[in-house]
């Protein structure tokens, strides 16, 4: 694709003759510095990305660093042929007891507690019925939330009730990994005088928040009216990268932070996925529960293979070029979420509550082009360099920290009893950011560890406890995985999605069967 770019960038539109009027298409003077600064680095970048898509050999790294020196930087043993996963169907609102909450082996009745919850009301109200151990001890640094819960437990549940939540399968032990970690964090910011944890800075809202609405409608307008030309190119690729900084901050948005009516859509508005809908899949789903096939949605994403609990089929052997289908996730998403096609093909009922905000978030911030440029061609030609790389992009950005070699490894496959904090310290991985591109993508995405373990922590709470997190998983001797860039998290990540589109080798007893 970047090669078809800088063609037409170079033969669309010839030198202008007239020096009277201002030249918007980048062509020469200061903007075709700019123009061709931001081409060049997106053409290096791309080139990275789709390589890495295209063949295994051009993934450049393979595997991220333990900075615990705990594990070995080696390869997996090749994994043995899965057979048909059954995923289990996830209970339906009706199926879940109303009304209780299971935390820590006591029950509670929160529904009285739900417009007072100072993390919003979405938390409880998706939990109901469920198991909320995990969710509440990550969330929640201090002890101040249990002595408020204390009044809402309830003793008189009986055994029928109880059974239909399961019990947590994580340990939350005092002189495990996570307690630890947590007490000497709650030690560090009560000695530095940081009062609230979660709590993002003035200017951090009004910095990051405001330059970045500033630099998206700007571009977004040059996108739409500019002639063809290598300016228009360039403001093209920045929208796709000031996208991807407006959905982190959504991102933030749906842990809480920076949080109002505003901030909430950032992530609809990006990636067409509604946010309510995004909390319940995101927060309360994949947060708790990373990496395990029975809890966490992001390990099933159609027609790929993201992990080993998917039984393989040939056309996984494609998967890693298909990548390139993620152009068209936001079209995807607001196909799937928005419209609900597949539910009301299913259900045969119409989805009334999100279409006409959707199309309208598709319409305005996804193709506008096509309103007001005539031809057609340009119109698509920009719409994926902003919109769909950033949609792109963005998918990979989530999927680099936890679809990698180490973090794939059927040694951390979860077992009952694990320690909640060590078994996602296992199934992470960080990578090193600059602040040029933390600008454009921060919002957690490459500090994973650090916010899957406290997602409530601002982000730069975060980066003080990365030391404190890091020395205790070497004290426990545990892996502490970190990519030493962006592009080295995406090469990792995209040889993972090689290799798992390979067929398996078959186990000796699975030879022996079939001779």
């Amino acid at each position: 694709m970047a090669s078809n770019v800088s063609h037409v960038v170079l033969t669309a539109h010839p030198a202008h003759d007239d020096a009277s009027g201002p030249d918007f298409t980048g062509s020469s003077g200061p903007l075709a510095v700019f123009s061709w600064f931001v081409i060049a680095n997106f053409l290096l970048g791309g080139a990275v990305v789709f390589g890495s898509m295209i063949s295994k050999h051009f993934c450049f790294c393979t595997y991220p660093t333990d900075l615990s020196g705990v594990r070995p930087q080696a390869e997996p043993e090749p994994e043995p042929v899965k057979g048909p996963e059954i995923r289990p169907e996830k209970l339906s609102d009706s199926d879940k007891p109303r009304g209780l909450w299971r935390l820590d082996d006591q029950f509670y009745d929160l529904r009285a507690f739900i417009k007072s919850h100072p993390g919003g009301e979405l938390a409880i109200m998706q939990t109901e019925g469920t198991e909320i151990s995990a969710l509440f001890h990550s969330h929640h640094m201090n002890t101040i939330p249990e002595a408020v819960l204390a009044k809402y437990r309830l003793t008189d549940v009986s055994p029928a009730l109880a059974a239909r939540i399961p019990p947590c399968d994580y340990s939350f032990k005092a002189d495990g990994f996570f307690q630890t970690c947590k007490r000497r964090i709650n030690a560090y910011m009560t000695e530095q005088g940081i009062s609230s944890v979660s709590r993002t800075t003035t200017a951090y809202e009004w910095g990051k928040i405001g330059s970045s609405l500033i630099v998206f409608a700007i571009t977004w307008a040059g996108v739409c009216a500019l002639p063809l030309g290598p300016l228009v190119i360039a403001l093209a690729l920045v929208n796709c990268w000031v996208r991807m900084c407006i959905t982190g901050i959504g991102h933030e948005a749906i842990h809480g932070r920076s949080k109002n009516r505003l901030t909430w859509e950032f992530f609809d508005m990006m990636m067409l996925f509604p946010s309510e809908f995004w909390h319940d899949e995101h927060v309360i789903q994949h947060h708790p529960h990373t990496k395990r096939f029975d809890h966490d949605p992001d390990e099933v994403l159609d027609p790929f293979r993201l992990c080993q609990s998917i039984k393989w089929e040939p056309h996984h052997v494609l998967q890693a070029p298909l990548q390139m289908v993620m152009l068209f996730a936001s079209i995807i998403s607001w196909i799937d979420k928005h419209l609900s096609v597949p539910a009301m093909i299913i259900t045969g009922k119409p989805n009334y509550k999100h279409p006409l905000r959707g199309t309208a978030y598709l319409l305005a911030l996804h193709l506008l082009p096509f309103f007001f440029r005539e031809s057609r061609s340009e119109a698509a030609m920009l719409c994926a360099l902003s919109a769909g790389a950033g949609a792109m992009l963005t998918v990979l950005a989530f999927h680099v920290s936890h679809i990698n070699e180490p973090n794939s490894e059927s040694s951390h496959a979860f077992k009952v009893g694990d320690d909640w904090g060590a078994f996602q310290l296992s199934v992470s991985a960080n990578f090193v950011g600059k602040f040029y591109s933390l600008f454009a993508i921060t919002g957690m995405l490459e500090m994973q560890i650090e916010h899957h373990l406290f997602p409530s922590l601002s982000y730069r709470n975060q980066q003080r406890i990365k030391p404190i997190v890091e020395k205790t998983a070497k004290e426990f001797g545990l892996p502490y995985w970190e990519y030493a860039s962006s592009m080295h998290g995406i090469s990792g990540h995209m040889y993972s999605i090689h290799k798992l589109g390979s067929k398996p080798a078959a186990t000796a007893v699975e030879t022996k069967k079939e001779m």
